[in-house]
């Protein structure tokens, strides 16, 4: 989780979790507006509502509230101890399916006749399908993107290409980001990557292994001193700045989308890392 969610390592400042909570509360929200706009569209009867729940369900009622409390309890545990400061809704939503449910089993019979659980039961279906074709539309037309910078459809065969003639299959890559380590570890599984945007992550390194530094161009055509530093850190080699850049292409898979060009550029061993590694 630590490597999804950004957890600080060592001592964690106040913003860090002030800057948590936020975002899990705001994700929290954003995860629960569906159920809570169609729960108000469907289920208005609020004479209904106050009445008494049913007996039979109480038992339910509290395990499922418990369920919901101890969530909390987890959730901020790991802002506050654990350091994360960024949530996800689609993490999220699958610890709220109880939710609902839990709402539902509050509400008194009248409150769910056979009328209002169909007008429901269609809503929600409605709902998830249109989600689910937007989303299917979004990545088939190549809408959108990761991070702004890549579509969602590329094309990869000029990125392969490109690297073999690099050197890059079976070496050892440290990654700008997770579009390039996640797209090198596809097309070269023997590569051992590593990935500046997930440092949380770091396989053992591999001794003799050529060392290769990638970045997105349109950070600049040399790589950034944190990025120069995270690879000294987790392979213990060096970016020299009179060794040769090469540039490799990452076409869209749609035309009308950002094209973008990745530099490569191969890393020396320095002494120091020679030793840390050893």
């Amino acid at each position: 989780l630590a490597l999804k969610t950004q957890a600080h390592a060592g001592p964690r400042p106040s913003y860090a979790v002030l800057r948590g909570t936020g975002n899990l509360l705001q994700n929290l929200i954003l995860s629960m507006i569906p159920w809570l706009l169609l729960i108000a569209l469907v289920l208005r009867n609020r004479g209904a509502q106050r009445a008494e729940a049913p007996v039979e369900t109480e038992s339910a009622r509290t395990f499922v509230g418990n369920y919901l409390i101890a969530l909390a309890v987890v959730l901020m545990g790991q802002v506050v101890i654990g350091g994360t400061v960024r949530f996800q809704d689609r993490w999220l939503q699958p610890l709220l399916l109880l939710l609902p449910l839990w709402y539902l089993a509050r509400l008194a019979p009248a409150a769910l006749n056979d009328r209002r659980a169909k007008q429901f039961a269609a809503v929600a279906v409605v709902c998830a399908f249109g989600f689910l074709m937007g989303r299917v539309g979004q990545i088939a037309l190549g809408a959108g993107g990761t991070g702004g910078i890549y579509p969602w459809q590329l094309e990869l065969g000029p990125m392969a290409r490109g690297l073999e003639d690099v050197g890059v299959p079976g070496s050892t890559v440290v990654a700008a980001d997770r579009t390039i380590a996640g797209n090198i570890r596809i097309l070269f599984p023997n590569t051992r990557v590593y990935c500046f945007g997930h440092p949380g992550y770091l396989p053992p390194p591999v001794e003799g292994n050529r060392v290769f530094l990638v970045w997105n161009t349109l950070s600049g055509p040399t790589p950034s001193a944190p990025l120069v530093a995270f690879a000294r850190q987790t392979t213990g080699a060096e970016f020299i700045h009179t060794e040769p850049v090469h540039d490799v292409h990452l076409p869209p898979g749609h035309k009308g989308h950002r094209a973008n060009v990745l530099a490569v550029a191969g890393l020396k061993a320095s002494a120091q890392g020679e030793m840390a590694n050893r």
